[in-house]
């Protein structure tokens, strides 16, 4: 038995002692039998008491440390745990921002490609299409103001059968080129040629346009051209216009007139 065992069955004698030295005490008269079992009783009491708190005291604090203990180990691995996961969802985390930069370059891309083709939408092309039509009603209108106030001028009247001649002229053109087209005896080569040709006649007559309009700005700057020298120029231009759209012509006669026999031939 340990101590403590011994103490509290020195305890309980005691107390049976100071009971038992009680009744003496009341039979005998005599107070020792009961004061002394009863001392011995009370000073046993008070260090069992002491003796058990300092027991309680002991297995507390070594139940409070291992509680103590066990905690921070729980804390420990908690935060081992808590530090594992945080670098994993770390490492996921970059990696959804990357994608999601990549989408977001991606998507900028696209709406670079969609603002440099809204940039040629119909609308505004057919827009401005009707502004150019728009101002070459009104510069149309300017024109006819001023050959109406230049009406008198003897170069106007030259213009104005010059350009008649050439207006007759690229109608011919135009009639002999849609004539040329829609032949079925000449061979595609041939068709390219000649229609090569007549455009350059067609570029002449632009040209000769051109002059004519500028003409007409000088006749507005200047007050006045020599009439003598312009109408030369125009003449010769126009000459010029004539003469290769006749050797033009003459040629394909002539072409025209070789085909004959192996057309009679296949017939």
């Amino acid at each position: 038995m340990n101590n403590r065992s011994l103490l509290e069955v020195a305890e309980y004698i005691s107390l049976i002692s100071s009971v038992a030295g009680s009744f003496a005490a009341m039979v005998s008269g005599q107070v020792v039998f009961a004061t002394i079992p009863l001392s011995v009783s009370i000073l046993l009491n008070l260090v069992n008491r002491y003796r058990f708190e300092q027991q309680t005291r002991q297995s507390t604090n070594a139940v409070i440390s291992q509680s103590h203990q066990q905690i921070l180990t729980d804390i420990q691995s908690l935060r081992s745990v808590l530090s594992q996961s945080a670098k994993v969802d770390l490492n996921t985390v970059q990696q959804t921002l990357f994608k999601l930069k990549e989408e977001i370059a991606g998507v900028e891309t696209k709406l670079d490609r969609l603002a440099s083709l809204s940039a040629f939408e119909p609308s505004s092309i057919i827009e401005g299409i009707s502004q150019l039509a728009n101002q070459y009603t009104i510069l149309s209108k300017s024109l006819n103001a001023v050959r109406q106030q230049l009406d008198n001028l003897p170069l106007l009247e030259k213009i104005n059968s010059l350009q008649s001649s050439l207006f007759s002229l690229s109608e011919e053109i135009a009639a002999q080129k849609t004539e040329i087209e829609s032949s079925s005896s000449v061979e595609t080569s041939d068709i390219e040629l000649i229609k090569s040709n007549i455009s350059q006649i067609i570029e002449q007559c632009t040209a000769l346009q051109e002059f004519l309009d500028a003409l007409v700005y000088r006749m507005l700057s200047d007050g006045g051209i020599s009439s003598r020298v312009c109408s030369d120029e125009m003449e010769t231009r126009l000459s010029k216009i004539v003469e290769y759209h006749r050797q033009q012509r003459q040629k394909r006669q002539k072409y025209a007139t070789s085909l004959e026999p192996q057309d009679e031939s296949s017939v």
